[in-house]
Order: C-alpha cells, then structure tokens, then sequence
C-alpha cells in the first residue's frame, strides 16, 4: 500500500504528491512524517509510526491531520504495513 493508496482509503480523495519529511529510529521504534499535497492546493500532515518485533518492521500506527479533516488512525493490513515499510525504510534512506 503506498501512501496514495492509504491517503485515498482514508477520504483524501483528491491527492496530487507527497514529500517526506522529518524522521527518527531510536531502538526498535521509528517515525517518519510526510506531506500530501491535493488537487485542490490542500496540505496534509500525515505521521507513520512503526516498530521492529522479531527482526520485522511493522507499522504500528498512521495519523492524518489538517485544518477540516478529522485525525484518523487506521491499521492497514499485514501486506499493507510491509509495503508502507518498504516506503518509509527507502524515503529513510534518501
């Protein structure tokens, strides 16, 4: 699941791009943020919360807040979060 896939499941229907941000490891716990921008010129903060339990990283929590749009945490399913890994962990890394 990219965060296009995630940003239209949870009603960001009209995503445009995204960036990322601001990121941080610290043990077995990670966090990075990401802005997604809309057609219609809206930003949205989104934060990726994900930990490592028995060597595997997983996602732990995904947030979305903006002026208008009610914070939501949702939790996607296991292939989704490795995919959202996989993101995160290459976005890290740039």
């Amino acid at each position: 699941m990219s965060l296009k896939t995630t940003s239209i499941s949870s009603n960001i229907a009209d995503y445009k791009d995204s960036t990322w941000g601001n990121r941080s490891l610290v043990d077995n716990k990670g966090e990075i943020n990401a802005s997604i921008k809309t057609e219609t010129g809206r930003t949205i903060s989104s934060n990726i919360k994900f930990i490592s339990e028995d060597k595997k990283w997983k996602i732990s929590a995904i947030s979305f807040t903006s002026a208008g749009l009610n914070s939501s945490n949702i939790i996607p399913s296991e292939e989704d979060q490795v995919q959202l890994v996989v993101d995160s962990m290459k976005a890290y890394d740039e």
